[in-house]
C-alpha cells in the first residue's frame, strides 16, 4: 500500500497555502490530509490549494474527507482549490457527482489567479 504524501508546495504566502498530496487517499489514510492541512494553515489564510496530480487512489473515506474539508473550510471563509487532479481522482469525483462542489483548476499557477 503506497502512503499518503502531504507536503508544502512554493514559496510562503500571507494568504493562501499550497500544498502537494499523493499517494493513495483512503480509510488507512484520510486522517493524515485532515492533519497536514490543521499544520499547514494559518490565520490569515483565504485558499487552500490542494495540488492532487500525484493522487493514485481515492475511495468513500477519502472523498468524504475531501467534501468535510470543503465544508469546514468554507464555514471559515476560506476557498479550496483542487488542481491537477489525477485520473482516478477525477474519475471518484465524476462518478460521485462531487465534482460539481469542488472549485477545479488545471495548474497551481491558474488556482492562485482564481478570483
Amino acid at each position: 500500500m503506497e502512503s499518503l504524501q502531504v507536503r508544502p508546495i512554493g514559496p510562503d504566502r500571507d494568504d493562501v497555502v499550497v500544498l502537494a498530496v499523493s499517494g493513495e487517499l483512503d480509510y488507512a489514510t484520510e486522517q493524515a490530509l485532515g492533519d497536514a492541512v490543521a499544520r499547514a494553515m494559518g490565520d490569515h489564510c483565504r485558499r487552500l490549494v490542494l495540488e492532487c496530480a500525484g493522487v493514485t487512489f481515492c475511495d468513500s473515506q477519502g472523498l468524504n474527507r475531501f467534501l468535510q474539508l470543503r465544508l469546514d473550510l468554507e464555514s471559515r471563509g476560506i476557498d479550496l482549490i483542487l488542481t491537477g487532479i489525477s485520473a482516478s481522482l477525477r474519475a471518484v469525483l465524476d462518478l460521485t457527482g462531487a465534482i460539481e462542489v469542488f472549485l477545479l483548476t488545471d495548474t497551481v499557477e491558474d488556482a492562485l489567479r482564481a478570483s
